[in-house]
């Protein structure tokens, strides 16, 4: 073979090999494919551009995270070790032990989770969406939570930034001399594009242990509710704050003895403590 048609076959193979190396690359934020369907294949796109989170699929043969296949996770043969819940494929694990039995997908095996696989392929998520959790209760002192509880501005005043520094989280917001509100959102006061608790780090009104519970000295959105819970707010700005003693006797929730509260208002309302006092005159 002529050297000219050898070199040329060996830079049509590094082409090819860039190719395909590129196309199996694993971009989570820029999947390949837009397919959001579910998949029954063993190869199929939402095995591609998987989350870079180690405990995703590392019970699965094919995890690119694995020892097993270039990466630097130990991996598992136990189904309940990773988020089989996202999946929007069946797991190599239950492939042949869990297949449906009627219906469009009868003798199929069953797709392990609920596909956020597949609806990641479309958006991996915006931070202006708004998610309401229905619970018994928050736990307050948990990072991942503490900044992502939704603010409603329409029951908080505009930050401030009239301290000399940081109450909270030095680390994560500038001093705030340094600070310059967004020029279309004044609540973020902080200007990170962001509107979370944050932005009230540098506001003389905010304790960061107003709240009871939550990590001292950090601010949470308890302490905002503690501090700004008894205000009326218009156009961002505070009307009038009522006197949480005051406010409590209007409503009944205090006896003119000064007796301890009977029930907090939030907890268990008004109606049944005074229907009580009513039932022993």
């Amino acid at each position: 073979m002529p050297r000219f048609a050898s070199v040329f076959l060996l830079c049509a193979f590094l082409v090819a090999g860039v190719g395909v190396a590129s196309a199996t690359s694993r971009d989570f934020e820029h999947p390949a494919s837009p397919d959001t369907a579910q998949q029954f294949a063993v190869d199929n796109v939402q095995r591609q551009d998987t989350p870079n989170d180690p405990g995703y699929d590392l019970a699965e043969p094919d995890d690119p995270d694995s020892t097993l296949n270039g990466g630097a996770v130990t991996p598992s043969t136990n189904l309940y070790d990773e988020q089989f819940g996202f999946f929007g494929f069946p797991s190599q694990r239950t492939r042949s032990s869990a297949l449906y039995a009627t219906g469009p997908n009868a003798g199929k095996p069953q797709i392990s989770g609920f596909n956020a696989a597949g609806a990641w392929k479309l958006e991996r998520g915006r931070p202006d969406v708004a998610i309401a959790i229905l619970d018994t209760g928050i736990k307050w002192d948990k990072e991942s939570l503490r900044l992502q509880i939704h603010l409603n501005k329409g029951e908080l005043p505009v930050p401030k930034a009239d301290r000399a520094t940081p109450s909270s989280d030095a680390g994560r917001v500038p001093p705030c001399s340094q600070w310059q509100a967004s020029p279309n959102n004044p609540y973020d006061a902080n200007g990170d594009g962001v509107f979370n608790v944050l932005d009230y780090v540098c506001d003389s009104r905010v304790d960061v242990n107003a709240g009871p519970h939550g990590v001292p000295n950090e601010i949470d959105a308890e302490d905002l509710i503690a501090t700004f819970g008894h205000c009326q707010i218009q156009s961002g700005e505070i009307v009038q704050c009522q006197r949480l003693r005051q406010r409590h006797r209007r409503l009944g929730l205090l006896r003119q003895r000064q007796r301890p509260l009977r029930c907090l208002e939030l907890l268990c309302g008004v109606e049944p403590w005074l229907r009580s006092r009513r039932e022993r005159r």
